[in-house]
């Protein structure tokens, strides 16, 4: 998928100019050619990264949890069912923990595009 979508598209240094031509008419084609031309174990390329990435709402869950504790000790709150919590400290919350899941595991978002694309 990762291939077909990239087709057309120049990858390399800038100003390089040449762009290469379109190889795949759809998803069965591109699938037929890879696993034809490299192999049938070629299409599952970046699964081991897929799976990993799959942690990514577990770390978001985590790290929501761990700061909606931190503000209830902090604010000295009873109640862990999230009535003594505010709408405001639940958004900054929300936002910082999706914002710490994206941060790790970013990087291996890119490692599996490329790993696919085959850079």
């Amino acid at each position: 998928n990762t291939r077909l979508k990239l087709q057309g598209v120049k990858i390399g240094k800038a100003g390089d100019g040449n762009v290469p031509a379109k190889q795949y008419e759809g998803i069965l084609h591109c699938m037929y050619k890879i696993s034809t031309d490299e192999g049938i174990l070629t299409l599952w390329k970046g699964t081991f990264t897929s799976i990993i990435l799959s942690l990514n709402p577990a770390i978001q869950l985590g790290v929501y949890e761990m700061l909606k504790r931190h503000y209830f000790l902090r604010a000295g709150v009873t109640g862990s069912d999230g009535t003594g919590i505010s709408s405001g400290a639940s958004f900054v919350n929300s936002f910082l923990a999706k914002f710490i899941a994206t941060v790790l595991t970013y990087p291996i978002q890119v490692l599996q595009t490329r790993h696919r694309a085959g850079i």
